[in-house]
């Protein structure tokens, strides 16, 4: 009985490692620091109409991606409510063009309590181009020699149909200048020039061209998705190669870990996986493999100078160069020294925030120097 306990234990070994497969490739999911660190330093922040065609309804939308980024369970941005906004923008009617104004907008940021505003100016153009396209189709094949499926298909065509058919290209190209103005000194502390050209192009025979409205859609989600990594720090989905080779390892139990881990790990379940691989340390002290793996966990963690180690350690072991450890490495180490910014960014804001608008009802706010002090 125990030997026969001991050989399913084998076979289910061996059908774990046949699914792991060799050096199989997971997501993982690597913490990244914003693209613009100061941009990032400014957690409560006002969005301000931007100018040109649709600039309202574009604010709006840069407003919902700074409202939707959270990072550990908690918002990463305080936004000024936009009622409480327009109230004040009305009551001291300062025009559109006067928003764009670094100083206007640090003005209206102080009376807000915003540490920082954002505004910028959006400009699209639209183009839609006919022209014809030829089409032609067999109608008549010579009688092929037999009945086999190759011969019909490389018989000779005898005859052709030919025509012409209407055809649409439509493309559009969206630019936004976003730019983030510091409160406090009126200062520019961002500004980026996101350029986006996004076409489509069809025939009537093959489907509707996609409008103007569509291609707006697509080229405004571009633009937020470049938008959104520039001011706050966000993931980045790599695909790993993680390792399965059982040298080193000195028990069954860590080795059917490995490959478990292995499994979860393919099955978005990183957390696991780690759990799995490091659960015997002292029988795994020789493994490359699951050193390499461990690295992996760290590097997902953001925890990059202990990633660094761990792949120095799995180096070590295998005693001989490999081009996923010396990648992993150099991937590592350039993290590794962005962050002190990543830290910076995600400790900002945290042990104060601006009180919300809506909340200062009865407080006098001191106006600007062409204005009367206003009540809220």
């Amino acid at each position: 009985m125990r030997a026969r306990a001991g050989l399913l234990l084998v076979i289910f070994s061996v059908c774990l490692v046949c699914l792991a497969g060799c050096a199989a490739k997971v997501p993982v999911n690597m913490l990244k620091p914003a693209r613009h660190h100061e941009a990032a330093m400014a957690r409560t922040v006002a969005v301000l109409p931007f100018e040109g065609r649709e600039g309202q309804e574009f604010a709006s939308e840069i407003e919902s991606v700074l409202g939707s980024i959270t990072l550990d369970g908690k918002p990463y941005f305080t936004l000024v409510e936009r009622a409480s906004l327009d109230k004040i923008i009305s009551e001291l009617k300062f025009s559109q063009s006067g928003l764009v104004d670094s100083g206007r907008a640090a003005e209206l940021g102080k009376m807000v309590g915003a540490q920082g505003i954002y505004t910028g100016t959006v400009r699209q153009n639209f183009k839609s181009t006919s022209y014809q396209d030829n089409r032609e189709e067999c109608q008549r094949h010579e009688e092929p020699k037999d009945s086999k499926f190759m011969s019909k298909l490389l018989a000779k065509c005898l005859e052709y149909r030919r025509w012409t058919v209407n055809c649409t290209k439509n493309v559009l190209n969206l630019t936004c200048n976003p730019k983030l103005i510091e409160v406090q000194t009126g200062r520019v502390i961002y500004t980026e020039n996101i350029n986006v050209t996004v076409q489509d192009d069809k025939c009537d025979d093959r489907g509707a061209v996609l409008s103007r409205g569509e291609l707006l859609l697509n080229a405004r989600a571009q633009v937020k998705k470049r938008f959104r990594q520039d001011i706050a720090p966000y993931y980045e989905t790599r695909m790993v190669q993680l390792m399965d080779s059982t040298d080193g390892i000195s028990s069954q139990q860590a080795a059917d870990n490995l490959a478990i881990g292995i499994t979860w790990a393919q099955n978005k379940r990183m957390d696991k996986a780690c759990e799995l691989w490091a659960a015997f340390p002292a029988e795994t002290a020789k493994s490359y493999a699951v050193a390499f793996n461990l690295g992996v966990c760290a590097e997902s963690r953001a925890d990059y100078e202990n990633a660094c180690k761990l792949y120095r350690k799995s180096e070590d072991l295998l005693r001989r160069p490999d081009e996923e450890i010396t990648a992993a490495i150099a991937r590592a180490s350039a993290s590794a020294r962005s962050a002190k910014k990543l830290s910076e960014q995600m400790k900002a804001g945290y042990q104060s925030s601006a009180p919300a608008v809506s909340s200062l009802v009865d407080d006098e706010v001191p106006a600007g120097p062409s204005q009367k002090r206003i009540r809220r």
